[in-house]
């Protein structure tokens, strides 16, 4: 029979092994858990972005659907849109409704306006510093005159659709300015003498024209164009913080990758004028 003392000593060895394993099985099952708890919180985060269905995000313009600059939009942006996760709609407003439906957050931003949009006026837009495109903007007239900046214009009046900011802000270059709510009013002015001129981008001037055959016999595309103006997309920050970021981030990619430029050579074929809308990155 062993000696107390030696019992003692079997006891304490066995004491000092059942903490050892205790111990060592405890920091085993704590990385066990980090690591299947990690792996876990990856997986259902990938899951639950994958199943989870794209959000509506719906962008107002004042351009209606039949409108080349429109569609090309329209491409552009539901593809650089779905890669963000938003689904997008196009709601056509009168002018001047479109931007403060925007800044008031009844539509989520505008599809695209200026680049010198003045956003003091509009302290909830943010503008998405990547522009979406470049394009040519010309005078429209049953006069045939030189078109030579903005100085030209100082003889003649013009109807334009209000809220056309870019004109708005060179008002006093013109004798006198009528406002409509459509383009296609304003080009009805001048088709019945009431203005002088009207000013349009080529695209939407050519399609106007092209449809209606007895405004086109008479009034003239004036070259070369008066202005050219860049567009950008306007989201409103407080409804989406961080998307103007990502979506300039996006439009960049596609660009580099040459996807921007395809999309817009999908409508070549129904655009007489394609080439007067531009990728602002082409030189």
């Amino acid at each position: 029979m062993p000696s107390k003392f030696t019992m003692m000593i079997i006891v304490s060895c066995i004491l000092s092994m059942t903490v050892s394993v205790i111990a060592f099985s405890s920091r085993f099952s704590s990385a066990e858990i980090l690591a299947t708890s990690s792996s876990v919180d990856s997986i259902t985060s990938l899951a639950r972005t994958a199943n989870q269905p794209a959000r509506r995000i719906t962008l107002s313009t004042t351009n209606h659907s039949d409108t080349p600059l429109y569609q090309q939009a329209n491409k552009v942006m539901t593809v650089a849109l779905k890669k963000l996760g938003y689904k997008l709609k196009i709601r056509t407003l009168p002018n001047k409704r479109s931007l403060l439906w925007a800044n008031s957050g009844i539509t989520d931003g505008d599809l695209f306006r200026v680049s010198t949009l003045d956003l003091k006026q509009l302290p909830n837009l943010q503008q998405v510093t990547e522009p979406l495109f470049t394009i040519d903007q010309s005078v429209l007239s049953k006069k045939d005159f030189n078109v030579v900046g903005w100085d030209s214009m100082k003889n003649y009046s013009i109807a334009y659709e209000r809220g056309t900011k870019f004109i708005e802000e060179k008002e006093d270059k013109f004798k006198h300015v009528y406002l409509v709510n459509r383009t296609e009013q304003a080009i009805a002015m001048v088709f019945n003498d009431r203005a002088d001129v009207t000013i349009t981008s080529f695209s939407t001037a050519t399609k106007f024209l092209n449809k209606n055959k007895e405004h086109a016999e008479t009034i003239k595309i004036l070259q070369p164009p008066l202005v050219s103006i860049t567009l950008h997309v306007y989201l409103n920050h407080k409804l989406h913080k961080k998307l103007a970021k990502a979506l300039s981030e996006v439009l960049k990619d596609m660009k580099s990758s040459g996807q921007f430029q395809q999309l817009l050579e999908g409508n070549k074929s129904n655009e007489s004028n394609y080439a007067k809308t531009k990728n602002p990155t082409d030189k």
